[in-house]
């Protein structure tokens, strides 16, 4: 896929941390092991650089912050932005979906 690709490149030319949009359209659908595989795949892209996941985009129900936090902790994730726009480190995830 092309994502994957120009991701892949990026860390090439020496990028050390890629930002990732969770992939909203799976998330609303209750695709979450699509939308899972998709964040795996993106860390198995970059290996060991950072992975910032954008949770800030989808719909703000509980239930769609809960999962995408979640989906981008098994993901393995280091940082997760919530809705309200605020960074969050691995360590501190599960405060993402409050």
């Amino acid at each position: 896929m092309l994502k994957f690709l120009k991701q892949s490149r990026a860390i090439e030319d020496g990028a050390s941390e890629i930002d990732m949009v969770i992939n909203i359209g799976a998330l609303k659908d209750g695709e979450y092991e699509i939308c899972g595989k998709w964040n795996q795949r993106i860390k198995e892209t970059i290996g060991n650089n950072v992975l910032k996941s954008n949770n800030r985009n989808m719909l703000p129900t509980d239930d769609r912050k809960k999962r995408a936090c979640e989906l981008s902790l098994n993901a393995k994730a280091d940082f997760v932005k919530n809705f309200y726009r605020i960074w969050y480190r691995r360590s501190n995830i599960w405060r993402c979906a409050t």
